[in-house]
């Protein structure tokens, strides 16, 4: 099935939308439209202590220009994004920091419409059914996602929809290329080995009720290679009028198929986070606790969580680190954040704290490992009608993890593993606001 001749006439419809605007304008495509601008400013370090003292630095100025159409005959209408990244500084490592585009090892900024796509709908609030086809991001939906944390935002090509009655929903989709968060070009999907993988299919279904209460259930496949299937749910219940306690849960599976290399796990992988929230007064306190199994013959397995090269795969365990990822076989991961809200202390806005995480459990070679982190976290929303939209975040922290060889795995001498230490910070600002 190929999608991209198709989307040439969703392009193209969406064009033709402009051009029969007073038309549509009398039957709702342009009614209760919305047109939006977000700027992101980010900075982002990475220093690991190993014999290469590759250190990475990124600094960029993210644009997009957000276009929401109403619907024509109460029925059908497109949205389109238009984004962007300007290099503002980098050094000859920037590449892991995904702020932009490589080309052939220079920083470079680009440009591109990430997202434009036809929508349908049907229904009301409490009983609907949504189409969409065209470029689109999928945040969080079955398997896949799209991160938020960079600069510009990636899209997939594909077709997709949600049928859903009060809080029941079930979503599927079908897609077939990818455009990355730090690159305008619009690529298949591959496997870890450099193959193409044809298409990723994915669904999800879950139940909400009451303000921050759901339980999700997906799986998706990316054709031939990899399975991945998933069960998450969140619970919050007031304890007294100042305190609030929550509990959730990210249980995944993996499975490989038929192409399935075998290069981050064998056959077959599991990771489980459980998470216990406590809010009370200022504070919001989270302990968190995670277990990996994915063994790999002659190597450190571990839970990978994208469906294949040129992808995003959805994973919102607490393993998910800043430094390092909490994800490797055997891994017993242990967590705890604090935040305070500086209200009550006279700075509307400001929220401060830290998050420490500590993996252990991990052997290779007769030796045992671990890794942690430390994270000081600091998030301000500025107040008042004058600045509405514009807000700051900053983390850094150190940490630690093994060196790695060609293969990942650690390296480990006379029964003893090489540690190398992590530094690494973020410094981000972001405003939003509305054209129209």
């Amino acid at each position: 099935m190929n999608l991209t001749s198709t989307f040439k006439c969703v392009r193209l419809a969406c064009l033709t939308g402009l051009i029969i605007s007073p038309v549509a304008q009398a039957n709702g495509l342009f009614e209760n439209n919305e047109l939006s601008l977000s700027t992101r400013n980010i900075a982002m370090y990475l220093d690991e202590d190993t014999s290469n003292d590759e250190n990475q630095f990124a600094w960029a100025q993210g644009v997009a220009i957000d276009y929401k159409s109403g619907y024509l005959a109460d029925f059908i209408g497109f949205d389109a994004t238009y984004s962007g990244a300007i290099k503002l500084g980098a050094n000859d490592n920037f590449q892991g920091r995904d702020l932009v585009r490589d080309n052939n090892g220079k920083a470079e900024g680009f440009n591109k419409v990430s997202q434009i796509y036809a929508k349908v709908k049907l229904g009301d609030d409490e009983l609907y059914a949504n189409a969409y086809g065209g470029w689109k991001e999928l945040y969080k939906t079955g398997s896949l996602t799209v991160s938020h944390g960079r600069a510009v935002v990636a899209s997939y090509q594909g077709i997709s929809g949600e049928v859903g009655y009060k809080g029941l929903r079930l979503r599927g989709v079908y897609t077939d290329r990818f455009s990355d968060r730090d690159s305008p070009t619009k690529v298949r999907f591959k496997t870890l080995s450099g193959k193409q993988i044809d298409n990723i299919i994915t669904g999800d279904l879950s139940y909400s009720w009451g303000k921050k209460n759901v339980v999700n259930l997906f799986s998706g496949e990316s054709k031939d290679y990899l399975r991945r299937s998933g069960l998450e749910f969140k619970w919050l219940t007031p304890v007294s009028e100042t305190s609030k306690i929550g509990l959730s849960g990210y249980f995944y599976q993996n499975d490989g198929l038929d192409n399935w290399e075998g290069m981050a796990f064998d056959d077959k992988a599991s990771h489980y986070n459980l998470n216990l929230d406590y809010m009370v007064g200022s504070w919001a306190l989270t302990g968190s606790y995670a277990y990996t199994e994915a063994e790999l013959e002659n190597g450190l397995g571990m839970f990978f969580w994208d469906m294949g090269k040129n992808t995003d795969g959805n994973f919102n365990s607490k393993a998910d680190g800043t430094g390092t990822d909490f994800n490797k076989d055997g891994e017993t991961m242990i967590a705890f954040q604090a935040m305070y809200n500086m209200a009550n202390a006279g700075v509307p806005g400001l929220m401060v704290g830290a998050r420490a995480t500590y993996g252990f459990g991990m052997e290779f070679q007769g030796a045992d490992i671990d890794e942690a982190e430390l994270n000081l976290l600091m998030m301000y929303q500025f107040q008042g009608k004058a600045l509405k939209g514009l807000s700051v975040m900053a983390g850094i922290g150190p940490g630690y993890s093994y060196v790695a060889d060609r293969a990942r795995n650690p390296v480990v001498e006379n029964g003893d593993w090489e540690k190398r230490s992590i530094l690494g910070g973020v410094f981000v600002i972001d405003y939003k606001f509305d054209l129209l």
